[in-house]
C-alpha cells in the first residue's frame, strides 16, 4: 500500500483535526522522525485531560502511521 508523504507540520495538523473530530480535548500536536516507527507524535492538553486522552490519541497515531509517511520538509 502506498502511503501519502507529508511533512511533520502536515501530519500534526491532520492529527489535530482528527482529535477535534473525535472530541479529544487536545490543544497542540507535535510530530518528529522516529527510527522505530518512521514518525512519532505527542500532544499538549489540559493537565486533567491528559490521561483520559492518551489511549485514544495513541490509537489515532497508530491508524495514521499506516496512511502517512514523514518526509523531510526541505525535499
Amino acid at each position: 500500500m502506498n502511503k501519502e508523504k507529508m511533512t511533520a507540520k502536515e501530519i500534526a495538523a491532520t492529527i489535530l483535526s482528527c482529535c477535534i473530530a473525535r472530541n479529544l480535548d487536545i490543544r497542540r500536536v507535535t510530530v518528529w522522525p522516529s527510527e522505530a516507527y518512521g514518525w512519532d507524535a505527542s500532544f499538549l492538553a489540559e493537565f486533567t485531560s491528559i490521561s483520559a486522552n492518551m489511549a485514544r490519541f495513541e490509537r489515532l497515531v497508530f491508524e495514521l502511521r499506516a496512511m502517512f509517511d514523514l518526509i523531510d520538509e526541505y525535499e
